[in-house]
């Protein structure tokens, strides 16, 4: 299931959602596409929540452990 990175609510509608895949961290951000998804530079972006994404990708490795 896909989770908006910024409202961190379920993507219900499969063809109206954009990402922001990083290599490094590994991870795909996703959010809606609208209001969730921001306007401006990328990079800003992902530095200015660098903490949030780490969390995110620790999150899903504690996830997919327990699988």
């Amino acid at each position: 299931m896909k989770r908006c990175f910024y409202c961190n609510e379920s993507i219900t509608d499969e063809q109206h959602y954009k990402i922001i895949p990083l290599d490094n961290p590994y991870i795909n951000l996703f959010f809606h596409d609208g209001d969730c998804y921001f306007k401006g530079c990328e990079e800003d972006y992902i530095k200015n929540n660098i903490e949030r994404i780490i969390n995110l990708i620790k999150e899903n490795k504690n996830r997919k452990g327990k699988m």
